[in-house]
């Protein structure tokens, strides 16, 4: 993964489902993270697998320009 961005924050993001539930997480990520660009983040891979206990069933690798993060961090949407 190459950031062309002068400084950035960079994020990991695990996400795991509730029981039951892998569709609605993988369903609302699809819908949320189109906002990361309203916000000057960029998705630049997700993962998915099929879940189970110890097992993510997502993961997420995020930027956000280094002046952005704190503004985004503080985001009520």
């Amino acid at each position: 993964m190459v950031v062309r961005e002068r400084s950035c924050v960079v994020l990991c993001v695990l996400l795991w489902e509730r029981e039951g539930h892998l569709g609605g997480v993988i369903a609302y990520e699809a819908g949320v993270l189109p906002l990361m660009a309203e916000l000057g983040g960029s998705v630049h891979r997700r993962f998915q697998s099929q879940g189970g206990t110890d097992e993510s069933v997502e993961i997420q690798v995020l930027s956000f320009p280094a002046e952005q993060s704190a503004v985004t961090a503080r985001d009520p949407n």
